[in-house]
């Protein structure tokens, strides 16, 4: 029994540390809600790994949907749906991340009403200026 666990300690520490597999990890991960239907997401992996971005409706990503696949390490997302949305990454060793759930949160329709309004009578103004100042320079 010393025998095996001796050879098992030698074995540990003979192995060099970046020969062991991280698992990806989200950047992100203090992102919780967004009121916009984007974000950007950004990971950490291994070296050169090519990294898999899943995004799925199910916490249990009964229906997984490939974002992305390759060497990059952020991307930027649009499209998004109200409600809550979950990613995870899987790298080429099938080692996954912790899923990321970002909870999707649109603007009321009419606060945006109120923003178009707002520059509706800001470029309404500014053109009123600008024809007001043409007429005094003559």
């Amino acid at each position: 029994m010393r025998h095996r666990l001796a050879a098992l300690l030698l074995l540990a520490a003979s192995t060099p540390l970046n020969s062991i597999a991280s698992v990806p990890s989200f950047k992100t991960e203090d992102l919780q809600s967004i009121d916009a239907g984007y974000l950007q997401l950004q990971w950490e992996a291994e070296e050169g790994a090519d990294i898999t971005l899943q995004r799925s409706r199910n916490a249990d990503f009964s229906d997984p949907v490939t974002v992305y696949q390759g060497k990059g390490r952020a991307l930027f997302v649009s499209g998004l749906a109200e409600g809550d949305v979950y990613f995870r990454l899987e790298d080429s060793a099938a080692n996954a991340s912790d899923i990321l759930t970002i909870k999707v949160r649109h603007q009321s329709l009419k606060r945006a009403l109120y923003l178009m309004l707002l520059g509706g009578l800001t470029t309404l103004a500014t053109i009123f200026v600008i024809i007001k100042g043409a007429r005094n320079a003559r």
